[in-house]
């Protein structure tokens, strides 16, 4: 099974995607329990914008290990695709729970909260990410949008 990991891992690095699938389907045929083959699986699909099947397979890593913190922050982007802002956030917010420092996911939960109006939590979310990490022009980016849809300039940090 490893060996088709890591071929398929390699694949889907290169975006070789039906490389990858193969490799990788074979790789879930003699490890149908491994996390790490589950979550490339979703990478796939989620590269491939198969949100189905991408979905399906970061949930088979939760029940594996419900704490699998690439499973909720890739399942809360499924949700940020499908324009579900409240499984989104709940999905950040768990993998926040685990990794309470990681910017990215502080950015994706701002995301989460401005498509669902919630500014204000939009606002210290991505404060938050820009504080952890100020280097991202998405993030900078995201504060602005942010500041236009509230419509009026918010305090800097």
């Amino acid at each position: 099974a490893l060996k088709f990991y890591n071929s398929g891992s390699q694949a889907l690095d290169l975006h070789q995607w039906p490389i990858a699938q193969k490799q990788l389907e074979l790789a879930h045929a003699y490890a149908p329990d491994s996390t790490e083959i589950n979550l490339a699986l979703g990478n796939l699909w989620l590269q491939q914008r198969n949100l189905p099947r991408a979905e399906a397979h970061y949930l088979a890593v939760l029940q594996i290990d419900p704490r699998h913190k690439a499973a909720l922050n890739n399942l809360g982007v499924v949700a940020l695709e499908k324009r579900d802002w409240d499984a989104a956030a709940a999905y950040f917010m768990s993998a926040l729970q685990i990794a309470p420092d990681e910017a990215t996911t502080h950015f994706l939960l701002a995301k989460a909260k401005l498509g669902s109006g919630d500014y204000r939590s939009a606002t210290l979310e991505v404060e938050r990410a820009i504080s952890l990490n100020p280097a991202p022009r998405e993030f900078l980016a995201l504060r602005e949008v942010i500041r236009k849809a509230v419509g009026a300039p918010l305090n800097e940090q």
